[in-house]
């Protein structure tokens, strides 16, 4: 868990700084009824006639725009900065609208990390610039108070969102926050919120300003594995120049790594219980892209089940294999027949009848020997983030066809088949029904490595004797 070794003063009100602290959200008086007037007439004035929905300005593909609405903001909110909070400089400031109906909910999630929370914390000042509540059903935020104790570990570009397994336990955990027009309502960026939409007859403006300690270095964190992270200094420019959907493939030459580090963050009902008090929490479930959605559901899966026990797989760093090397050799009969692929997928074909055709890629060769049974025919199935695959295992009586993950994201990576889906856990093989289309999938940061095996049927006379030998 990410926590500073010293805990710096956020808000001079002591009382308020301490439900900060211990809560992870506070409110204090911010803006008077005539700021909150100014800021309204200055973002009408700017922004498209069109919006609707949900509209977070720093999300706009205009970056000038977005520049233009932050320096309208920024003066307004520096001038009861000091006096609200202990040594902290605005970081970002966006307004967030809005509009009314369906479309404008948010998703429960955490802000990034701006800077090194092993030393620092950073808030977001969060102002209604009307009043919000749930008995206004205009959206107001939504906060799950303590959360920003839960070991999510760095939130930035393609890091893993660890909270998804477990989003319906923590969506009973909302509580809904009350604020009058021009209060600001400071919460840990680690704290998990999200908000309804707005079921009133007119948008609802809020403002969200980033603020962190004045000494502390600004960083954005890239994954650019399944552990492994990339600290670059930034500065506040950087929010502003460029969009979050930019940086999540490269990020500006200007903005160098200062550091290399393993994220090991593993949320667990455990860990939950531990934070949140003795809660009941629900059995997790697996986070399922939306264009795979109306195909999987992410209720548990009956058709696949697990091993009795996991293989052990001799995890380490994050390996990498050549997705364009592999694909040049397409195996002529796969252990599963491949149907529709999207973004880089490779395969390469290990055994074919008991004899090896290839030797296993060096990276993954002492977790490729893992398993101890018989495997007649093997394939390796490499994907790269962001990559689908569709495959059938096909009919072979005796035998029958395990997928078994070598190297994978924490969450983000799935398997699917029917109306059932489950996480790709390392070491954990998994039976595929025979004639049934299964769904890879990898969302999660780096590759996600499977050995799908065929195997002896221990319900078949032949399949029993050779798994004796």
């Amino acid at each position: 868990m990410l926590t500073p070794s010293v805990r710096r003063q956020v808000l001079r009100d002591p009382t308020a700084d301490a439900e900060l602290l211990a809560r992870g959200v506070a409110s204090v008086p911010y803006l008077s009824p005539e700021e909150v007037d100014e800021i309204l007439r200055a973002y009408w004035e700017l922004v498209p006639s069109s919006d609707e929905g949900l509209s977070i300005d720093y999300m706009r593909p205009d970056r000038a725009l977005v520049r233009t609405l932050a320096e309208v903001l920024e003066p307004v909110l520096q001038r009861h900065l000091d006096d609200t909070l202990v040594d902290h400089r605005i970081v970002l400031a966006t307004f967030v609208v809005k509009h009314p109906g369906e479309s404008s909910a948010m998703f429960l999630h955490d802000d990034r990390s701006y800077v090194d929370e092993r030393k620092f914390r950073t808030a977001t000042m969060w102002i209604p610039l009307t009043d919000v509540g749930p008995q206004l059903r205009n959206g107001g935020l939504q906060v799950v108070p303590g959360s920003h104790l839960l070991p999510t570990g760095w939130a930035g570009s393609n890091t893993p969102d660890v909270i998804r397994p477990f989003e319906s336990t923590l969506r009973r955990h909302l509580e809904p926050v009350e604020a009058t027009a021009g209060t600001a309502v400071l919460y840990d960026t680690r704290v998990l919120h999200a908000s309804d939409p707005n079921l009133s007859d007119r948008p609802r403006v809020a403002v969200a300003c980033a603020v962190a300690p004045a000494e502390a270095q600004l960083v954005h964190v890239r994954a650019v594995g399944r552990r492994t992270r990339h600290v670059h200094a930034v500065d506040e420019d950087f929010f502003l120049d460029h969009h979050p959907r930019e940086i999540e493939q490269r990020m500006p030459d200007d903005c160098p790594v200062i550091e290399h580090l393993e994220d090991e963050a593993e949320l667990d009902a455990g860990s939950l219980r531990r934070v949140l008090g003795p809660i009941e929490v629900d059995p997790s479930t697996v986070p399922v892209p939306g264009d795979l959605a109306e195909h999987v559901s992410s209720q548990r899966w009956s058709e696949i089940r697990d091993a009795v026990r996991p293989i052990p797989t001799q995890a380490g760093s994050d390996v990498r294999l050549d997705v364009q090397r592999l694909t040049q050799e397409l195996p002529p009969v796969p252990v599963l027949d491949v149907g529709d692929l999207r973004g880089n997928v490779g395969l390469m074909p290990l055994r074919r009848r008991f004899r090896r055709a290839q030797p296993v890629p060096a990276p993954i060769a002492p977790r490729a020997v893992a398993t101890s049974r018989i495997a007649r025919d093997q394939d390796l199935i490499v994907l790269d983030s962001g990559a689908r695959i569709t495959l059938r295992a096909p009919r072979t009586p005796r035998w029958r066809t395990e997928v078994l993950t070598l190297e994978g994201p924490v969450v983000g990576a799935g398997i699917g088949c029917g109306e059932g889906s489950a996480m790709c856990r390392i070491g954990h093989p998994m039976i595929v029904p025979q004639l049934k289309e299964l769904r890879l999938w990898n969302d999660g940061p780096g590759q996600l490595i499977v050995l799908a095996s065929r195997i002896p049927d221990p319900t078949d006379r032949l399949g029993r004797l050779l798994l004796r030998r």
